[in-house]
């Protein structure tokens, strides 16, 4: 079968010669974008648990242990300790040394991956994460989410997309690999809007993005938006062929984590579809073959 976009599985495969999990961690941190340090109100799609595990309470070393025999029932013998509640490196540098040193007595973790703000990492942030990254490889991912400003303030992001910019040029002297969220589906955005996001993304020294098509969370602020009919989310054959537009428009080297999320059961109320994760791959896959075209060929 020919790949007609770069997989994550594929990069995994490539770079550990064997397959590689994901585990989930949690560091217990906040957001600055809810705490009142940028804003009270978080972004429009987000609940109260920010993504999280439900972890928070638990020792990072149970959390570890408690992932790793539940993964090896699987068969899997290496994984990625993937910490993407909330704000990341929302705290001193010292709190992320000590946790993320934690990680360095475990083998079976083959890499480190930290989910943050743009506008929320500084040059000793940055410090701490490379001498931690002479032992084990770090990757760092920063929510854009859309490269359109205005989208930016209607989600209430609370950054612009020149921080972003600068996030990813200033990560990358440290050699991280750096990862992009992007959201497919947002309130007022077009096809358009995810074609300049996939194209603004390739000028930039990223290493992979993580595509989210948008759901409605219930008790967000989003929900209410969608119950007074001032958001409609994107319908299924929508929501695919924006994506397909949006790899169309991405540099082809730049690696495809996913290409769409998985809410938790009754955590999602809208759209249907996204709650058949199988369906909306195979779309992608048959509409990318069916009209032979692959990542990065429009850009």
């Amino acid at each position: 079968m020919i790949n007609r976009y770069y997989k994550f599985s594929q990069y995994l495969k490539q770079r550990f010669n064997e397959p590689v999990r994901k585990l989930s961690l949690d560091l217990g941190l906040g957001c600055p974008n809810r705490d009142g340090f940028l804003s009270t109100g978080g972004c429009i799609y987000c609940d109260e648990s920010g993504s999280g595990t439900g972890k928070k309470d638990i020792s990072i070393e149970e959390q570890i242990e408690t992932g790793l025999k539940r993964l090896s029932s699987t068969g899997t013998e290496k994984v990625i300790g993937y910490f993407q509640s909330f704000t990341n490196t929302y705290c001193s540098p010292e709190f992320l040394e000590e946790k993320l040193n934690i990680l360095l007595n475990y083998p079976e973790i083959a890499m480190i991956y930290i989910g943050t703000r743009p506008d929320m990492i500084t040059a000793d942030h940055l410090r701490v994460l490379e001498n931690i990254n002479k032992k084990k490889e770090i990757g760092i991912e920063f929510g854009l989410q859309s490269s359109n400003d205005r989208t930016l303030e209607t989600i209430n992001r609370r950054h612009s997309v020149k921080d972003f910019e600068n996030a990813v040029n200033i990560t990358k002297q440290f050699k991280f690999f750096i990862t992009a969220h992007v959201i497919i589906g947002l309130p007022g955005e077009t096809q358009e809007d995810n074609i300049n996001t996939a194209r603004f993304l390739s000028g930039l020294k990223i290493d992979s993005v993580k595509i989210h098509q948008l759901y409605v969370v219930r008790e967000t602020r989003l929900e209410l938006l969608y119950l007074t009919g001032e958001y409609i989310p994107l319908k299924f054959e929508e929501a695919v062929e924006n994506t397909i537009a949006f790899l169309r428009h991405l540099r082809r080297d730049i690696i495809i984590q996913r290409l769409t999320g998985d809410p938790k059961p009754g955590q999602a109320s809208a759209p249907n579809w996204i709650h058949d994760k199988a369906r909306f791959l195979k779309s992608v896959e048959d509409n990318l073959e069916g009209l032979n075209s692959f990542q990065g060929d429009l850009l």
